[in-house]
């Protein structure tokens, strides 16, 4: 069979030696497989250059639109040569965007366009060519501009061929702005933080049942707890038992207004136990799924709180002490001082019982004499209540010191003063004293519901309550003095004028300034005129004076009142219904307070029946003189004065009613306590120095009555109430008092016994005898003549009845009657001549008056009479 094949076939000629051909070889190689592979070759060339052709026609509508994506990218974009960095291609874009021209930037390297410190780098980074969609660069590269600006780039570099070369295509994201955005934000981030970790405010989240989720470190500074200790339990339970109800009510208000801030103020329970106040908000932002909790922003205001808790106490107390003060003022007597003291503890001073016992030292029991805000049941308790020989009330009692009970829980459970607080849950009470005098007459008690409610500045105000109130009843007592002496001034102002119309004396006043002169009830009677008929002028007196002493009477006045000396002179005076009287007349010259004449006042004697009571007369003129003075002193409101010394200036300040007692001008109120100690009285001095030096050592109050020497020479008696001073510390800074001028109460008390002598002189030396007696016949009083009767004395007859004095008893019954019939009658009864037997047994035939008076100071009604022609 015919084999057809294709074959290689090598024809070699062969020669001689002489080079002549004398043959050929042939070698056929079969290369069928070859030339048909060739053949294939060919054909497969040939559709590979159709699809060459195809592919360089993709590849060119590939570069096409290449370029057109390359040179109209908006964003930067730029062609790099993996092994030399430079620039191969580049769009307008990066060129504009770098500040450059395209030739310009196609002839840098991409090493060129990075700032200094970061080349190195670069130089450094991969350069292998893996082309996949997974092969890029991408990265923050910090570019400079050709103007030196430096931006932040992120690069995006793709590895391809271009033109041949291992190449990386670039895209470039000017970054600047948001790397500096991005920088800005982290700061703030940063700082955020930093404000939260580092706040002094807590910041808590929790979810909507109220477990924890979150909390700021300021929390556990504040509370104590870390954020395990409280993540995932109840908030609730971090809060004081009284302020739970108001916290959930500021969840559910927080609940039903989303982003909105609700307030509170609560008691938190601190890790160690004890309870701080907090402030702070709550809001809902569960609808912000950034956050989707409440968000709670509290801080500790504890300090605060009681800081501000200690000022409303304080100002509690300080209006207290004004409302006390306001009260003191207004009040006349101890009980309403006492019931309004309790009234305004409880009212203003918000304690929730209040009142003052006098002890019964024997029975050792307390009796309320006031209270405030105590029920019945308590003050049948009260009523009751014995206290201890070691308890708060015998311990005030002792040493005039005030005591405080802070806790009940930590008294001896014997003690009365805890069985009256177990009833009533009080916590807290002090016991004050009350004095009158300096001396303990009672305490203030003053209960609390608050344990440790009282502290030393509370202590301190109301120390200075408890010595008001005590200063209070002295000045009652003191007013009381005043008022006896008052009545006694009445009474024996009374007794004067009922001695004047027995005695015949009169008293007048005349005023320069109107001409006008005032006459007593007396001396109207002795000029025959009506007790209303009071108001005459000079010349109507003169025209009373007989024609014959006229003019030695106007030469004796007129001499007086030129040379403003006093003058007394006899004369006779001639009365409307033509009878004359004697009349001893005395007038004295009335200056101001510069020494000016204003005008005279004297008194005139009815000498017509009894010239022997001249000497009388003269002693009734000193005490009408001395009975005026006193009724001026006794109008005159007592005078306090106030003052205050600084420990570190060593000076006082006076107020003007103490430098008015001192005698000095008001602008002259600032003296240093040496300044003081000068207007000591000598024989005082010692006393003084003693007492005050004492106060200050012991840091106690003092009281003290002394005299001091006024400038002038003149000499006043002082009562003074000194306190000490003490700064916040409790350290004593100065001193602060009130100075009572009471020399008028001094020397009322002592004119008082010399017009009672004077008086008794009076009455001693009339020769009638002259009596008193009640409706029981108690001789009332009695003067010498009268008990000369009975051969008694004037104190064996008083305040004994006239039935066991008179000498015949059967003649008693006659005078008794007389007496009550003007007493009943309350007109006057003259009783002609009737016999009266003394103790001798000799008969007197006496002309009797008797006027009906009611003793001084009482409603006793009672019968005045005068024995006249006894012989």
């Amino acid at each position: 069979m015919e084999h057809v094949f294709w074959g290689n076939v090598v024809v070699t000629s062969l020669c001689d030696k002489k080079g002549n051909i004398t043959g050929f070889t042939k070698i056929t190689h079969d290369i069928t497989e070859q030339t048909q592979r060739e053949k294939e070759l060919r054909k497969y060339n040939e559709e590979l250059e159709k699809k060459v052709k195809e592919h360089n026609n993709v590849l060119f509508e590939s570069e096409k639109k290449y370029r057109l994506l390359f040179a109209n990218n908006p964003m930067p974009m730029w062609v790099l040569d993996l092994e030399t960095f430079h620039i191969l291609d580049v769009n307008e874009v990066a060129a504009i965007h770098y500040g450059y021209s395209r030739e310009e930037f196609m002839s840098l390297t991409s090493t060129d366009i990075r700032v200094d410190e970061q080349k190195e780098l670069f130089n450094k980074s991969e350069r292998s060519r893996i082309v996949s969609p997974e092969n890029y660069n991408r990265g923050i590269w910090k570019h400079r501009k050709k103007d030196g600006t430096v931006i932040d780039m992120e690069v995006f570099g793709h590895d391809i061929l271009f033109e041949g070369k291992n190449a990386r295509l670039v895209i470039a994201h000017d970054v600047t702005e948001q790397k500096i955005a991005e920088e800005k934000l982290a700061g703030s981030e940063r700082c955020f933080r930093a404000l939260i970790e580092n706040s002094f405010d807590a910041i808590s989240l929790h979810d909507e049942n109220g477990h924890a989720l979150y909390q700021s470190p300021s929390t556990k500074r504040i509370t104590g707890y870390s954020i395990e200790e409280t993540m995932g339990k109840d908030v609730a339970g971090f809060f004081h038992p009284d302020d739970i109800e108001a916290v959930t009510s500021r969840m559910e208000a927080a609940a039903k207004s989303p982003g909105k801030p609700i307030f509170g103020m609560h008691r938190m329970r601190h890790k160690d136990g004890h309870y701080i106040w907090t402030e702070g908000t709550t809001t809902n932002l569960l609808h912000d799924k950034d956050v989707n909790a409440f968000v709670g922003n509290f801080r500790d205001i504890t300090e605060r709180k009681l800081a501000e808790d200690k000022v409303i106490d304080v100002n509690r107390l300080y209006v207290f002490i004004s409302k006390v003060n306001n009260m003191i003022l207004h009040v006349n007597d101890e009980q309403t001082l006492f019931n309004e003291a309790c009234r305004i503890a409880v009212d203003v001073g918000q304690f929730d019982i209040s009142w003052i016992g006098i002890p019964d030292i024997i029975n050792k029991l307390l009796n309320p004499v006031a209270q405030s805000n105590a029920t019945a049941g308590d003050t049948e308790f009260l009523i009751s209540l014995k206290y201890d020989d070691n308890g708060p009330t015998a311990k005030v009692l002792r040493s005039g010191k005030y005591h405080v009970i802070n806790d009940f829980e930590c008294e001896p459970s014997h003690h009365t003063s805890r069985k009256l607080a177990g009833l009533k849950g009080y916590k807290s009470l002090i016991v004050l004293p009350v004095k009158k005098a300096g001396k303990t007459i009672g305490t203030y008690n003053l209960f609390s519901k608050k344990n440790n409610f009282f502290d030393r500045d509370e202590i301190r105000l109301l120390e200075k309550i408890s010595e008001d109130i005590s200063f209070a009843l002295d000045v009652f007592e003191n007013d009381k003095k005043r008022r006896q002496i008052e009545d006694k001034l009445k009474y024996n102002e009374l007794r004067l004028r009922q001695a004047q119309a027995i005695a015949h004396f009169g008293n007048w006043e005349l005023d320069f300034s109107t001409g006008i002169s005032i006459w007593s009830e007396e001396a109207c009677r002795i000029y025959g005129l009506a007790p209303d008929d009071n108001r005459q002028s000079y010349q109507k007196w003169l025209s009373f004076i007989h024609p014959d002493d006229l003019e030695y009477v106007m030469m004796v006045t007129g001499e007086g009142k030129r040379t403003l000396t006093n003058s007394s002179f006899y004369h006779r005076m001639i009365r409307k219904d033509g009878a004359i009287r004697q009349v001893f007349s005395k007038a004295m010259i009335e200056f101001d307070l510069e020494g000016v004449p204003i005008g005279l006042y004297g008194v005139m004697h009815d000498i017509t029946e009894i010239k022997e009571a001249e000497k009388a007369l003269q002693q009734s003129e000193t005490n009408l003189k001395y009975s005026e003075l006193r009724h001026k002193q006794a109008q005159a409101i007592a005078h306090f004065g106030s003052w205050e010394l600084n420990f570190s200036t060593g000076i006082s300040y006076w107020s003007e009613e103490t430098c008015r007692i001192y005698g000095l001008a008001p602008n002259d109120n600032t003296q240093s306590l040496q300044s003081w100690q000068s207007f000591i009285h000598p024989d005082d001095l010692e006393y003084v120095l003693k007492v005050t030096g004492e106060a200050q050592r012991t840091q106690n109050g003092c009281s003290l009555y002394y005299r001091i020497i006024r400038k002038d020479g003149s000499i006043r008696h002082v009562f003074s109430k000194v306190l000490i001073e003490f700064n916040l510390g409790g350290l004593p800074v100065g001193l602060y008092g009130v100075e009572h001028d009471i020399t008028e109460i001094k020397e009322a008390e002592k004119a008082l016994e010399q017009s009672e002598a004077n008086l008794r002189l009076i009455m001693d030396l009339i020769p009638q005898p002259i009596f008193v007696k009640d409706y029981e016949g108690k001789n009332i009083f009695a003067n010498k003549s009268y008990a000369a009767l009975s051969g008694l004395t004037p104190e064996q007859v008083t305040n004994n009845y006239f039935k066991d004095t008179i000498p015949v008893k059967s003649e008693a019954e006659f005078y008794l009657a007389q007496d009550r019939e003007v007493i009943l009658s309350g007109k006057t009864k003259i009783i002609s001549e009737h016999s009266f037997t003394d103790y001798k047994g000799a008969k007197h035939l006496f002309r009797t008056v008797k006027v009906p008076f009611t003793i001084a100071g009482t409603d006793k009604k009672s019968s005045i009479g005068c024995h006249g022609g006894y012989y």
